[in-house]
């Protein structure tokens, strides 16, 4: 009888692994090439910077809340223990496909099908999961949270490799907040924004709503034309102009800059007495056409000899389970 009930719990767990094992043969290889930027433009997410007041958003837990708190942007998990998210404006849940563990290939699938079946949602990158020292080139990312420099250092991986992907600011210590430059001030009018990356993050040590504080260093000014970049503040700082090419690090109150042939820059301003930090949203050179993620096409052989290695794999599963399912059951049967 016990030995009866041995041969079922195995025979249970030998199907039940071999089916969902079988879920990765839907999954597709894909080929993962940087896509370099081109185009006689340049996206500029700051170029209407003045045409519009400025909304403060603030990362809480898993979501994004305005500072009238009316209307909150949630983040969900996209699939179980994936590092990937969507960020949308209602709080859902997803049950995970993949158990075994994700590859690059995994979650390129996954992202590629939510992004076909919810065009309005925004995938969002959790950068604490897929660091600078194992980079992983996923396309259709619209936004990764920034909360040091090690996410700064994985942004511009991404950057480098042609990805046209926007941050928005939640530090893990001290205070942070997203001044997004919005016309429609709804939460979809918000989320678009942020999307196109018409926000400037801001970090400090303190709380920068703190009323006892009565001023507060500012950009007043951000502008980019004729491949030339503008600031202006309103007291000196520390600034730092990062691009494809080179990085620049200088003490000023204005910069006036002319950048020739990179493929993408975004600039850092530090106003170390007040412990204020500006990150911006980069600008690349873009073709003119509609700025999207950059979509992979999936590569025919590599997903056969994938599928091909997974097969076997779960064949010879299913052979060393039998074999051990008559050597010690069976045969003491």
């Amino acid at each position: 009888m016990f030995l009866k009930l041995l041969n079922t719990i195995f025979l249970a767990l030998q199907w039940g692994f071999s089916l969902l094992a079988a879920i990765y043969l839907l999954v597709p290889g894909y080929t993962f090439e940087k896509t370099p930027y081109s185009g006689n433009n340049y996206y500029n997410p700051y170029l209407n910077w003045n045409d519009n007041p400025l909304t403060e958003i603030i990362a809480e837990e898993n979501s994004l809340i305005e500072s009238t708190k009316n209307d909150p942007l949630y983040l969900s998990v996209l699939d179980f223990a994936a590092p990937v998210y969507v960020l949308d404006t209602l709080l859902k849940q997803h049950i995970g496909r993949f158990f075994l563990g994700y590859s690059m290939h995994d979650v390129q699938y996954l992202v590629m099908n939510y992004r076909k079946n919810h065009k309005n949602s925004t995938l969002v990158l959790k950068s604490t999961k897929l660091t600078s020292n194992s980079f992983t080139s996923v396309n259709g990312i619209n936004l990764i949270q920034l909360s040091d420099s090690n996410d700064e250092a994985y942004w511009d991986t991404l950057l480098n490799n042609g990805q046209p992907v926007f941050a928005y600011a939640d530090a893990v210590t001290g205070f942070s907040k997203n001044l997004v430059n919005a016309s429609d001030l709804t939460s979809g009018g918000l989320l678009n924004a942020l999307k196109n990356g018409k926000n400037l993050m801001v970090f400090s040590r303190g709380n920068l709503a703190d009323k006892t504080r009565t001023k507060i260093p500012v950009i007043r000014k951000i502008e980019w034309h004729q491949s030339t970049i503008h600031i202006d503040l309103s007291q000196p700082a520390n600034i730092s102009l990062i691009s494809s090419g080179f990085r620049l690090d200088t003490m000023a109150q204005s910069l006036h800059l002319k950048l020739i042939d990179q493929d993408w820059m975004r600039f850092k301003i530090n106003f170390k007495n007040d412990s204020v930090t500006y990150i911006s949203n980069p600008v690349f050179r873009f073709d003119g056409t509609s700025i999207e993620p950059h979509t992979l096409k999936p590569d025919n052989l590599r997903s056969i000899f994938y599928n091909l290695t997974w097969l076997i794999g779960i064949v010879l599963f299913n052979l060393i389970i039998n074999k051990f399912r008559r050597t010690f059951i069976y045969a003491r049967n």
